[in-house]
């Protein structure tokens, strides 16, 4: 296998992000919990999920990976780390052009 075979199957991502519809619920879930979030260090002007996640798997995570860096979980012992939220959410083409219509407001 070559870098572009190793690329194009995704292998830099772990197996629950290959799929664009379980990376599309993680980013959606992750932002609304941003939203809900009443912290003071809460940004007025985050991008939303879509942005969000084109940059970061399209751009970012496909960089590292052509450098031969992959996306994986932490391994350190005795340090209790958060699961997932329930991250598959129902969300519809309407909620993606939505958040990409709020962005442009």
């Amino acid at each position: 296998m070559n870098l572009e075979q190793w690329m194009n199957e995704g292998k830099y991502l772990p197996d629950f992000f290959r799929d664009f519809h379980d990376q599309k619920n993680i980013f959606k879930c992750m932002h609304q919990k941003y939203e809900s979030d009443e912290n003071e260090n809460k940004l007025d002007d985050m991008p939303n999920f879509v942005n969000g996640m084109i940059y970061t798997v399209d751009w970012f995570l496909w960089y590292m990976g052509r450098r031969g860096y992959t996306l994986q979980k932490n391994r350190t012992k005795n340090i209790e780390f958060e699961e997932f939220e329930q991250f598959k959410p129902n969300i519809s083409l309407g909620d993606i052009l939505k958040s990409i219509m709020d962005d442009k407001d």
